[in-house]
């Protein structure tokens, strides 16, 4: 059979901006709705033409917990003989009740062509917004964001694109290009970082561990 290889760019700090997580992390407060008939039926109705929509991503701000049923979505689990946990997409059924993003439910959805069972959610929704002063990364204002009317993360990428586009103009053993591939490798890691990283969730492995006898 045949394949195509596919990738994102910038695929955390894209949804983020999409989503407009900035918003949340520049709130003076967050309220929490728990509209289980809403979300349920949003969920129903979702097609891939409307999630092409900008605006339908900032419905994507919140969580449900679900009674896994067949349905698709990521797992952190041991799948190989590695002690090693990884995350991978695959089904699950589950009779423990299991807190996703509704981004997961609704993907679990378009796959499946099913809904999960949502029996609690928690959809975040900012107020006012706390006040932000323009900033030069690097101390150059070449780079500079203000956020009153900037989106870090898409800020943050497109400054990489210039800058490696910059870097393409140099010679390649320059240290103006040197200089450049190791500025945009900083802008790669900044909006990974701020994207994802300050962000993860961690989940602790409360596990037992394995006691060794004594003969």
């Amino acid at each position: 059979g045949q394949c195509m290889y596919a990738d994102f760019k910038s695929q955390y700090p894209t949804v983020n901006a999409l989503q407009g997580l900035q918003e949340l992390l520049l709130a003076e407060r967050i309220t929490i709705e728990k509209d289980i008939n809403a979300v349920k039926t949003w969920v129903d109705n979702i097609t891939v033409e409307e999630l092409l929509n900008k605006s339908a991503w900032h419905k994507l701000r919140g969580i449900c917990q679900i009674i896994p049923n067949e349905d698709v979505l990521p797992v952190r689990s041991e799948y190989s003989s590695s002690p090693s946990a990884n995350i991978g997409v695959n089904y699950l059924s589950s009779k423990i009740p299991t807190w996703y993003t509704i981004a997961d439910i609704v993907a679990s959805k378009l796959i499946t062509g099913k809904t999960p069972h949502i029996i609690d959610v928690m959809v975040l929704t900012p107020h006012g917004r706390v006040a932000t002063i323009p900033f030069s990364l690097f101390g150059d204002d070449n780079y500079k964001i203000d956020l009153n009317a900037d989106d870090l993360f898409a800020s943050v990428i497109d400054l990489r694109s210039k800058v490696r586009a910059d870097a393409k103009k140099e010679n390649i053993d320059s240290d103006g290009y040197a200089f450049l591939d190791g500025l945009q490798m900083a802008l790669k890691l900044l909006a990974n970082s701020t994207s994802y990283g300050v962000l993860l969730e961690v989940v602790p492995d409360e596990r037992g561990k394995p006691q060794k006898g004594t003969v």
